[in-house]
């Protein structure tokens, strides 16, 4: 009887929450998903997670519910479970609606460097160094594919010549709150460049081509997004596979620097690059 008794009460047990789930299944609740990469900035909205099929009615509906910020360009978020559920609980008619996951991770990519920022950054480099007539006209750049936030300007941080390649090579990065990193550019003078013009600009390459120097003073405005001795969360990832490990930072870092970190379950120093706030991402 004994027996009877605890297998009916297991059974129950075990059967109410596949009720539970079949009932969600059948009720057509929306799997948000896990993974968003977005392309704006400012607050990034519950209309933002849906799937692409989505009822339109309901994306409407959900672009009233305001999550979090955007990450910086470049940069990731993580948004736990709980998080929206908090941010959807005053909206009760979509509560019922959607399953979410654990673990919400968003990325934004920025927009491509503005051309014309990269010229203004070079031309000022110059400016500074003796040459005030900006890039000659007819000047072509080189640009790797560089993405940052919209507006955003650049800072010039070592000019010198390529013999090789019979060209300006300009080493840039975002300026602050530096929203991405350092990055390789080129300046293709015009052939047709009278030989003066290309003598100051020689002259104003050679002038100081080394690098700015760093300052070592603390940055109050944009303190460090990972602390020496503190824990942060190490995202591993290749093209099939993203898995997530604890780690210890070895030291400082700002967004988009490498710093080393300890793995305490692998025994291992790595190096990861700082993507967010106690956020860092390597490949696997």
């Amino acid at each position: 009887m004994k027996f009877l008794l605890i297998s009916a009460c297991l059974t129950v047990v075990m059967t109410a929450p596949c009720e539970w789930l079949a009932a969600q299944q059948a009720s057509g609740a929306i799997q948000l998903r896990d993974m968003v990469v977005i392309d704006h900035q400012g607050p990034v909205l519950l209309s933002d997670l849906l799937p692409s099929d989505a009822p339109v009615g309901l994306r409407e509906t959900s672009q009233r519910v305001e999550l979090c910020q955007a990450p910086q360009a470049g940069a990731l978020r993580v948004l736990r479970a709980e998080q929206v559920l908090r941010s959807i609980t005053p909206y009760p008619d979509l509560l019922q609606q959607f399953t979410i996951p654990p673990r919400i991770i968003i990325r934004y990519l920025g927009s491509s460097a503005s051309e014309a920022r990269v010229r203004d950054a070079i031309s000022e480099f110059l400016r500074i160094r003796g040459w005030d007539k900006g890039l000659p006209e007819g000047a072509k750049l080189d640009l790797p594919e560089v993405t940052a936030a919209e507006g955003e300007s650049f800072q010039v941080t070592q000019v010198q010549w390529d013999t090789q390649r019979q060209a300006m090579e300009v080493r840039l990065g975002c300026s602050k709150p530096r929203p991405c990193g350092a990055f390789l550019g080129y300046v293709l003078l015009p052939q047709t460049l009278p030989v003066d013009s290309r003598k100051g600009l020689t002259r104003a390459i050679s002038a100081k081509s080394e690098r700015v120097p760093r300052t070592d003073a603390p940055d109050v405005a944009h303190p460090p997004l990972v602390t020496k001795g503190k824990t942060a969360t190490l995202i591993l990832e290749n093209a099939t596979m993203r898995i997530s490990v604890p780690v210890t930072c070895l030291e400082p870092g700002l967004l988009n620097q490498s710093v080393r970190v300890f793995d305490k379950r692998s025994r291992r120093i790595l190096v990861a690059q700082v993507v967010g706030d106690h956020l860092l991402r390597a490949s696997l």
